[in-house]
């Protein structure tokens, strides 16, 4: 029998294997939670993308204000998630 629900894909991240994590899943059962493998970056499509930001925005990069750090990976994300209908940056 198919379960009725939420289908939650998470990682192996400590605070998703939390006891706080477990209660709230216990207290809403609609959630189904589905734990990738560990060490799979390469089915976390999140992780890659921030491990690609950092690489492409961070390594070997210098910015004057925080401000000017938050514009480059704001021109970055746009430019990589053209397409996405629930973007939003603002």
């Amino acid at each position: 029998m198919r379960r009725q629900g939420l289908i939650l894909i998470i990682d192996n991240a400590t605070i998703h294997r939390s006891r706080e994590t477990r209660l709230f899943l216990e207290r809403h059962r609609e959630i189904n939670p589905f734990y990738l493998p560990k060490y799979s970056p390469s089915l976390n499509e999140v992780e890659g993308r921030i491990m690609m930001l950092k690489k492409n925005i961070c390594t070997n990069h210098t910015y004057q204000s925080i401000e000017g750090l938050e514009d480059a990976a704001r021109q970055y994300l746009r430019k990589h998630n053209k397409g996405h209908k629930y973007l939003d940056l603002t």
